[in-house]
């Protein structure tokens, strides 16, 4: 920290590590001796932590996503196998859709995989019957072979398996979507809340079949929210002009505007090193009026509409701190500035680590076996470069744009297709199992005795439940003239760009897959 301050001038506003037991204990002890920095999580690896608190669960259903991994093991490593259910999705779906394996190390992965295969379960459903005696010949003359064709064809018949695997989907749907918000590259603190918040509200209002596994998933989000630094999270989601205070309840005595003021007070004072009794006579009143949306802090004078509709147009996030920055005098003598230099630290902080992670995967592209003797100081620079390169490319629109799926107009051809040998000989442990055994023990690891006191460290000693923290709507209710509605439904846009964003990185996964696992054919 010192040597980046001194050699190029950055003034530390905060520290985000994911949470690795050497890397939590870092965040706390920097917390400690410098109380002035945000030192949130990486929520997107929390994300993560919650999907294997999820799978340590280990309810019965659970076993079907073992047995959903031998189904898309076996087909993609027998090709005959795989043409044969290509061409009946050409028949009955009119597309190809690969089946995905899960992998450990990409987050959304178990989701997309059970997904995928339920998105399959006709064509699944209809060659596992019409083509039986095929498909056990496409594994193999071999008794072992036989028999593990005849187990994939059996759960493939029954009718328990998609059940559970359509539970399992609907149990990992929102945390798939909240990764994609918490994984961004500009995801913020009120993001996060937020999406905590919504997420609580999905799984409190599921399906009544689904309570008790609904409450057990509120309970580990709870856990997480409890450990975090909630007067920090809490003031950011009040400082986004377009939600203020209109989600937090009313009869809440923590929420009027007296009690607003005193959180604004308290992490004003330790954010800026400054003692309370020193807070200056505008930043009340600044306060005050921001809560009620009046003077400079008008909807009208912040420009609210203006900057949702430029951001539509982009197709683009909101940038709230462009719209503080717009306030801001860049005096630290008014009270009212104040407000406005406290909304601009708190909401400049990205609340995940991916940033510098891409910028490791980057550097690792560029320091390979064969350019070994590149010194870190010439890697940064390149890796610089390289991103400087790319973002005016973007500006100039010279990018290029995701490449789409392409679906064949002819179908298949499966007759030119040899059984008995598969495609892969090499087996690897690339189970579902063990994928999730990873997820359990990052999960494990992050476990505290005392959340409650954790979170305490950071700030708040009396912590905020996160179903006692917003009043949820019903959108049938939601009017555009509602400011609860409103603010809800900035919380609706976010949560839908997700999961447009979560079905394009469904279809990009198919694609990569049906790259590297071509059909072709199998060698006797």
């Amino acid at each position: 920290m010192s040597f980046a301050t001194e050699k190029y001038g950055i003034e530390w506003i905060g520290w985000c590590t994911d949470a690795g037991g050497d890397a939590k204990k870092a965040r706390r002890l920097a917390f400690i001796a410098f109380p002035w920095l945000i030192c949130p999580d990486c929520w997107a690896h929390q994300i993560n932590l919650i999907v294997g608190d999820y799978f340590k669960l280990r309810l019965q259903f659970m076993d079907s996503t073992n047995k959903a991994q031998i189904i898309i093991k076996w087909f993609n490593n027998h090709s005959r196998a795989l043409g044969l259910l290509r061409q009946e999705q050409h028949h009955t779906l009119g597309k190809t859709l690969a089946l995905i394996m899960a992998i450990a190390t990409r987050w959304t992965s178990h989701y997309h995989s059970l997904r995928r295969l339920l998105d399959c379960i006709r064509p699944l459903r209809a060659i596992a019957v019409s083509q039986r005696d095929t498909l056990l010949l496409a594994g193999g003359k071999a008794p072992k072979a036989r028999e593990a064709a005849s187990e994939v064809l059996d759960i493939l018949n029954s009718d328990q398996f998609w059940m559970d695997i359509a539970r399992t989907v609907l149990h990992l749907a929102p945390l798939a979507i909240a990764s994609h918000i918490t994984q961004a590259a500009s995801t913020r603190l009120d993001h996060v809340l937020l999406t905590l918040a919504h997420m609580y509200h999905v799984y409190s209002t599921m399906t009544p079949t689904e309570t008790e596994i609904c409450k057990a998933i509120c309970t580990l989000i709870e856990k997480r929210w409890s450990a975090c630094d909630q007067d920090i999270c809490i003031l950011a989601v009040f400082l986004n002009p377009f939600i203020r205070a209109d989600l937090f309840p009313k009869s809440n005595i923590d929420f009027n505007p007296a009690s607003i003021f005193t959180l604004v007070l308290r992490v004003w004072a330790r954010l800026f090193q400054q003692p309370l009794e020193s807070a200056p006579s505008g930043l009340r009143r600044a306060t005050i009026d921001y809560y009620g949306r009046k003077e400079e802090f008008s909807d009208d004078r912040m420009h609210l509409k203006l900057a949702a509709d430029e951001a539509r147009e982009k197709g683009q996030d909101i940038d709230v701190v462009d719209i503080w920055g717009q306030l801001d005098t860049g005096s630290f003598e008014s009270g009212r500035n104040w407000l406005v230099k406290l909304a601009i630290r708190i909401l400049s902080v990205v609340a995940n680590s991916a940033g510098c992670e891409r910028l490791f995967s980057t550097m690792g592209l560029i320091h390979t076996k064969t350019r070994n003797r590149l010194d870190l100081e010439r890697v940064r620079k390149l890796v610089y470069l390289r991103g400087a390169l790319q973002r005016e490319q973007a500006l100039l629109g010279w990018s290029r744009s995701r490449l789409k799926r392409r679906i064949d107009t002819e179908e298949p051809d499966v007759d030119n297709f040899v059984p008995g040998v598969e495609v892969c000989e090499v087996e690897e442990d690339i189970s579902l199992e063990a994928g999730v055994k990873r997820l359990i023990d990052e999960a494990n690891a992050d476990v505290d005795d005392e959340p409650d006191a954790i979170g305490a460290l950071f700030g708040r000693p009396a912590r905020i439940p996160l179903s006692e923290l917003f009043t949820f709507l019903s959108p049938g209710n939601l009017t555009s003239s509602s400011k609860a509605g409103s603010a809800r439904m900035y919380i609706d846009q976010l949560w839908r760009g997700a999961i447009i964003s979560t079905d394009d990185e469904l279809e990009l996964v198919g694609i990569l897959e049906e790259e590297l696992n071509p059909p072709g054919p199998e060698v006797d």
